[in-house]
C-alpha cells in the first residue's frame, strides 16, 4: 500500500513538471481575420492545420474552393500577419513563423485587371498591317502581354502593349489579348472583330488620239487606271500583232503601215501590298482608210425630186450654158425649163435667197443667168411700192395762220395744206406774233423778217 501511494506521487510529480515544460516552450498563436475586398468578388475561407505551434514548425494552409484559385479572372492574395504575403496560384501552401507572438492571418479576393484590345483599322485588305493595342483598367507592375489574331498566330509573352499584324488572306478573324504575370495568365480581353477583304481588281480605260488616221502617221495612245495605287506597269497591244513591252508610263505612240481597222487594248499590273492586280481594258478601234478610196460619183443630169425645194440663185455664176429647151420670147420672158415634177423653183414667187443651190446648176456645170435675172426686177418694183405707199400713208400736217390786222380779235383760218406747200402772208398783216402748228416739225421754217413758233402737238 505504502509502495501504491509512492508511485502515484512519482506520477503526478513527472506529470506536473512536463506541463511545466510545455508552458515555458516558445509557441506561435494564429489568428483568423476577414478583410473587405470587392464586394462583387466571391467569398473564400481559410483553414489552417494547426492555430499552436511550436517555433520552428511549418503552418498549412489551405483555400477553398480550390478552383477559384485556379481562375484566372480572380487575383487571390494571403496574408500571413507577420508582414509577409503570397498571390496565390495554387490552393495549398506552407509558411514558417520565425519568432515567437500571436499573428492574425486573412485573404483577399480582388477583381483581376481589366483589359480591352483595340485595333486600327478593323475593316482592311490582305498584307495591310493592322496596328493593335491593350489598355489596363488600373495599373499594374511586371504585367506581360499576348496578342492573338485569330489567324493561328500570336505575339508571344511581351512587355508591349502594342503589336502589329498582317493577315495574308481574305476573312473575318477574332483577336484578343491576354495579360500575365510571371508567366501565367491573369486576364483577358473580349474578343475583337478584324474584317478582312480581298482589295477590288483596277479598272483600265484606253483611249485612241485620233481614231481614224492615216497609214504612217502616229496614233497617241493614253490609259488611265482606277484607282492608282502601288507600282502601276503597262503593257499597250496595237492589234496589228505588235506591243510594247511593260512600261511604268501610261502613254504611247504607235503607227500603223497598212490600212485597216485595228482594235488596240493595254494589260496594266499593281502591285499593292504584295499582291498583283491585273485588269486590261476594252478594245479600243483604230481606222486607218485606203488612200484610194474614191468617192462615189452622182449620176449624169439631175436626179427628179417628189419634193423639191425652191433654193434660187441670185449672184452671178463663172459660166453659163445654154438652156436645154425653150429661148427667151420677144418681150423678154424667158421660157423655164421643165422636169417630169415642177418647174426649177417648184413656185414662181422670187426669192430674197442669194446663196446659189445645186437646182440651179445646168448638167453641163454653168449658171444660166435667165434663171435668176427676175429677181432684181422684183426687187425694183418692191421699192417703187414701199416709195408710193410711204407718200400716201405720210401724215398730212396741218398749217393754222392766225392773222392780227390790229383790231381786237383774231381772225383764225384752218386748212389742210399738201406736202412742200409754201404759206404767203400778206404785206398788209401786222407784224405779231404767228403759230403754226403741224405733225411733223420739220415742215415749218422761218424765212421772212416776222417772228414764227413752231409747236410740236403729241
Amino acid at each position: 500500500m505504502k509502495q501504491t501511494r509512492l508511485s502515484l506521487l512519482a506520477v503526478f510529480c513527472w506529470a506536473l513538471l512536463s506541463v511545466s515544460s510545455v508552458a515555458q516552450q516558445p509557441t506561435v498563436i494564429l489568428h483568423a481575420r476577414i478583410v473587405a475586398s470587392d464586394p462583387d468578388a466571391p467569398k473564400v475561407r481559410v483553414i489552417v492545420d494547426k492555430r499552436r505551434v511550436r517555433l520552428g514548425t511549418e503552418v498549412h494552409f489551405t483555400i477553398l474552393p480550390e478552383e477559384l484559385v485556379k481562375d484566372p479572372r480572380y487575383q487571390i492574395t494571403l496574408y500571413f500577419g507577420d508582414k509577409e504575403q503570397r498571390v496565390m496560384h495554387e490552393p495549398q501552401i506552407t509558411h514558417l513563423y520565425r519568432a515567437v507572438g500571436t499573428y492574425t492571418y486573412s485573404v483577399l479576393v480582388d477583381n483581376p485587371l481589366r483589359v480591352t484590345l483595340s485595333a486600327t483599322p478593323v475593316a482592311a485588305e490582305p498584307d495591310q498591317q493592322i496596328k493593335f493595342a491593350a489598355q489596363l483598367s488600373k495599373p499594374y507592375t511586371n504585367v506581360q502581354y499576348k496578342f492573338a489574331y485569330g489567324d493561328g498566330s500570336s505575339s508571344g509573352w511581351q512587355p508591349s502593349a502594342q503589336a502589329v499584324h498582317a493577315y495574308r488572306a481574305a476573312g473575318t478573324y477574332s483577336a484578343n489579348v491576354e495579360i500575365g504575370d510571371g508567366g501565367k495568365q491573369i486576364g483577358k480581353s473580349e474578343s475583337k472583330r478584324i474584317d478582312v477583304t480581298a482589295p477590288p481588281s483596277p479598272s483600265v480605260y484606253l483611249t485612241a488620239n485620233p481614231s481614224t488616221v492615216q497609214s504612217g502617221r502616229p496614233v497617241v495612245f493614253n490609259a488611265r487606271v482606277t484607282p492608282a495605287r502601288g507600282n502601276t506597269q503597262y503593257q499597250f497591244a496595237f492589234g496589228d500583232g505588235q506591243r510594247t513591252p511593260w512600261q511604268g508610263n501610261s502613254q504611247t505612240q504607235h503607227s500603223y503601215p497598212s490600212p485597216g481597222s485595228y482594235s488596240a487594248s493595254v494589260q496594266v499590273n499593281q502591285s499593292y501590298n504584295t499582291q498583283n492586280l491585273t485588269a486590261t481594258s476594252t478594245p479600243t478601234v483604230v481606222t486607218v482608210p485606203s488612200p484610194f478610196a474614191l468617192k462615189p460619183t452622182p449620176p449624169p443630169g439631175p436626179t427628179p425630186s417628189p419634193n423639191p425645194k425652191p433654193t434660187p440663185d441670185t449672184s452671178p455664176s463663172p459660166r453659163e450654158s445654154p438652156p436645154p429647151s425653150g429661148s427667151p420670147s420677144p418681150g423678154g420672158s424667158p421660157s423655164p425649163i421643165t422636169s417630169p415634177s415642177s418647174g426649177p423653183f417648184g413656185s414662181t414667187s422670187p426669192s430674197t435667197d442669194n446663196t446659189p443651190s445645186p437646182a440651179d446648176f445646168l448638167p453641163g456645170g454653168a449658171t444660166s443667168l435667165w434663171k435668176w435675172w427676175p429677181l432684181p426686177l422684183a426687187g425694183l418694183l418692191l421699192f417703187l411700192v414701199y416709195k408710193a405707199t410711204g407718200y400716201l400713208l405720210a401724215a398730212k400736217p396741218t398749217f393754222a395762220a392766225f392773222s392780227d390786222p390790229g383790231a381786237a380779235g383774231v381772225a383764225d383760218e384752218k386748212g389742210i395744206l399738201p406736202l412742200d406747200f409754201q404759206l404767203v402772208l400778206n404785206p398788209n398783216v401786222a407784224g405779231g406774233d404767228y403759230s403754226v402748228t403741224t405733225d411733223e416739225a420739220r415742215l415749218v421754217r422761218n424765212t421772212d423778217a416776222l417772228e414764227t413758233r413752231q409747236i410740236l402737238e403729241i
